[in-house]
């Protein structure tokens, strides 16, 4: 779980830079149809990007329970 952690953790954070370039790139002078492209690219970025949150809140309550588990055994013997 960790391991996942810690990839769900890079993919997000490249897509937080993959967006800050786009919004970035949004700023900047464009034609009608790039600005529709960025716009596009965006709104997927930002999807995956809320996909990748979920995960990582699912694992890192998966981990915290997996942890809990261990101290109450421990605890126990």
């Amino acid at each position: 779980l960790q391991k996942q952690l810690e990839q769900v953790e890079a993919e997000m954070a490249a897509l937080h830079t993959e967006k800050t370039e786009l919004e970035t790139r949004l700023c900047q002078p464009m034609t009608a149809d790039e600005i529709a492209a960025a716009g596009k690219q965006l709104k997927t970025v930002q999807q995956k990007l809320d996909a990748a949150e979920e995960r990582w809140l699912q694992l890192s309550a998966s981990l915290e329970e997996l942890d809990q588990a261990d101290a109450h055994a421990q605890m126990q013997t």
